[in-house]
């Protein structure tokens, strides 16, 4: 008889635990990652992804928490109810990486279960042009002289360069896909680290303007 009184309880008390589960909030993810496949350098990346509140108490989501600048995220809705559903509308800025990118927003929920959802963008950022990170110049005779080389990889092309300190001169040679711009500044900058940026303007409705940091160096 006891052992069927003790059986009974850890039954009730085993259903009590399954309904008290089932009265609090649960966030599902139609898919918490998503590929954007190839993209060009510049181009607008977005994902969306659909939150579930499979639960029976309402989900509240709170913060976004991104892994990297070049990624932002919005939210629909942060209240939602049993069994509705909200978006999670994520941006990526293409513009600052290339290559291979696998990036993650984190959105804080009430689920008791989850309190953390982490979603994932991936793919690949092609280069529409094959430059440096940086143009150097060095000493050289009565200035500091360095030069840009730039390959476009697609259609696209420089069409002409400048610079955002007007106390150095910039002029550019064209050759097909190629483009070389020479840069000179003056020595007395030659204690500056930072000369400020070349500008790059090019064809590409992605990147319409490249900038390109200038840096001096003493050595020769």
């Amino acid at each position: 008889m006891n052992r069927r009184i003790v059986a009974g309880s850890i039954a009730v008390l085993a259903l009590l635990g399954a309904a008290a589960v089932l009265a609090q909030p649960r966030v599902s993810v139609d898919s918490p990652s998503q590929s954007f496949g190839e993209v060009w350098q510049g181009q607008e990346v977005t994902a969306t992804f659909v939150l579930t509140n499979v639960g029976r108490a309402r989900l509240e989501l709170g913060d976004i928490e991104a892994t990297c600048a070049c990624t932002g995220a919005s939210i629909d809705n942060k209240s939602v109810a049993a069994g509705d559903s909200t978006r999670v509308v994520v941006q990526f800025d293409s513009s600052i990486l290339a290559g291979i990118v696998d990036k993650t927003v984190t959105v804080a929920t009430n689920d008791p279960l989850q309190r953390e959802l982490p979603l994932t963008v991936k793919g690949l950022v092609r280069q529409e042009f094959d430059l440096p990170t940086a143009v150097v110049v060095k000493p050289d005779g009565p200035n500091l002289v360095g030069h840009l080389k730039v390959h476009a990889t697609a259609v696209s092309r420089v069409v002409s360069a400048e610079t955002s300190d007007a106390r150095v001169t910039v002029s550019a040679r064209f050759s097909g896909a190629d483009a070389t711009v020479d840069v000179v500044a003056p020595k007395s900058l030659a204690g500056s680290s930072f000369l400020g940026l070349v500008l790059l303007k090019t064809t590409s409705p992605f990147m319409p303007e490249i900038r390109v940091p200038l840096i001096s160096s003493s050595d020769k």
